[in-house]
């Protein structure tokens, strides 16, 4: 796989950054940490803070911290935060608050479950990744590698602006073959110490990882259970079980396989994570209500009502835009909604009034989340910085709302659109944006900034859409003939 101009730069500044940093940093996708590396001794820990008792360790103060981090303990006080309680309750329910390792996967399918039905964001984020990761690879191929699983994750941390992990996936054909091969491309330019450094320091941190990472694996055989197809939870229980390392497995008991599917009974499991947040999936944007033909951009499922027209919205003070740029990636698996979970809509009054007012507010958010966005990605070139321009204040029929720049100069159209729900929820384009879209080309990018209400979040969709996006006519203008 070779590196060359603008990717090779991008490449070797991303590994001077890793050089940098205090410690090598990964795009997460399990929630433990230090001291709690796997479920098995934590249930007598939620049972101490039930009671208000620190946990029975040696170093109570750490696993406190780790709990708190794992959203299993309360924030301020020696307790069990809402997800703690309702995963050790569900824990005892079937049977597997116990230290047996065999267990495992079912504490981990409880914990998932449960924090989705709280929307807790980290574990959202976790399946949003699993989701990605599963678009770009065979997701049993990536808990049988787990070791490249982890190589994949530190290959997808963004660092201003840039991971070369997607770069991996296209010229990666099989997960076995993955190895991590920046130290060459870093060795090649001498004058690029930190760069060298950064590369020795990801090796380093991939190679002591994987002998211990085993809870990885089977914390993304319940993602793909909750997140991925029926079919997928039958494959799991049979091909995999307790992990030892990559690529060997001790099958589960037949008993151990009984409790996983009375537990995917109980919860109605595979669940669509993106169905389950229907309450956020409000399509919202201020080019809604313009003139003319207008498309809906359908990413996945159907439009969802808009909801929660009353809410105060505004942007945090302080965002971190490298965790806020997530990869859009193609779904590469036709996922089919579950009869049982399918809604038909039901006749509602709208309040128009209110709805447009919704509108407008999420509209003008989104846009200026997306001008921070543009001028944090400039952030190291002021004199561009220094041109980038809200167009849409003062013409919002210009076909996009934001003139920015590339890295090179090259200017940079931004269209914003943003939601109040996830990141698939489908939206609105004009006939204006359409035709902007097909002159400036590659020049020209979609910015949709989602997630609003909680922790907004935004990806790139670019020029051209069609290995992303279909469009479906939405509405049509009316001529006397």
């Amino acid at each position: 796989m070779e590196w060359q101009g603008e990717e090779l730069t991008n490449v070797l500044a991303w590994l001077e950054q890793a050089g940098r940093g205090q410690y090598v940093k990964e795009r997460r996708i399990d929630p433990f940490a230090t001291s709690m590396r796997d479920f098995d001794d934590v249930t007598q820990d939620l049972a101490n803070l039930e009671k208000g008792h620190e946990p029975d360790k040696n170093d109570p103060s750490q696993r406190i911290v780790d709990l708190k981090a794992a959203k299993l303990a309360a924030p301020d006080q020696v307790g069990l935060s809402p997800l703690g309680q309702n995963t050790l309750v569900g824990w005892r329910k079937h049977g597997v608050a116990n230290r047996d390792k065999a267990d495992e996967l079912a504490r981990h399918l409880i914990l998932v479950t449960e924090a989705n039905r709280i929307e807790e964001t980290a574990y959202r984020n976790y399946i949003q990744y699993w989701l990605e990761l599963r678009g770009r690879y065979d997701p049993f191929e990536l808990m049988e590698n787990w070791d490249a699983l982890i190589t994949l994750n530190y290959l997808d941390f963004t660092n201003n602006g840039y991971c070369p992990g997607s770069r991996y996936s296209k010229h990666t054909e099989s997960l076995e073959d993955l190895r991590f091969t920046l130290g060459e491309i870093a060795s090649r330019y001498l004058e690029r110490e930190e760069a060298i450094k950064g590369a020795e320091r990801i090796e380093k941190a991939i190679a002591g990882k994987v002998p211990r990472n085993r809870h990885r694996a089977t914390f993304c055989c319940a993602l793909e259970i909750y997140a991925g197809e029926k079919s997928s939870i039958e494959k799991i229980v049979s091909r995999f079980g307790i992990p030892i390392r990559p690529r060997k497995w001790v099958s589960f008991k037949e008993s151990q396989r009984l409790t996983i599917q009375r537990i995917v009974e109980a919860y109605g499991l595979p669940d669509n994570v993106e169905h389950e947040t229907s309450n956020l999936n409000a399509d919202v944007n201020k080019d809604e209500n313009s003139e003319g033909t207008e498309a809906t951009v359908v990413l996945k499922d159907s439009v969802q009502e808009t909801k929660d027209a009353d809410i105060e919205l505004e942007l945090p003070e302080n965002i971190d835009f490298e965790e806020a740029l997530v990869p859009l990636v193609p779904r590469s698996v036709n996922r089919k909604t579950s009869k049982h979970r399918r809604h038909v809509s039901q006749p509602t009054k709208v309040d128009h009034v209110a709805q447009a007012k919704l509108n407008k507010e999420v509209g003008d958010l989104g846009e200026e989340f997306a001008f921070r966005f543009e001028l944090w990605r400039l952030r190291q070139y002021p004199d561009l910085q220094k041109k980038v321009f809200h167009v849409s204040k003062v013409d919002d029929s210009a076909g996009y709302d934001i003139l920015s720049f590339d890295l090179d100069g090259t200017p940079r159209f931004v269209e914003v659109k943003s939601t109040l729900g996830s990141l698939r929820t489908p939206f609105y384009i004009t006939a204006q944006e359409r035709e902007t879209s097909a002159e400036k080309r590659e020049a020209f990018v979609i910015l949709r900034v989602f997630n609003l209400k909680n922790s907004p979040k935004c990806c790139e969709i670019h020029f051209p859409f069609d290995h992303v996006i279909q469009l479906t006519p939405s509405s049509y203008t009316a001529i006397f003939v």
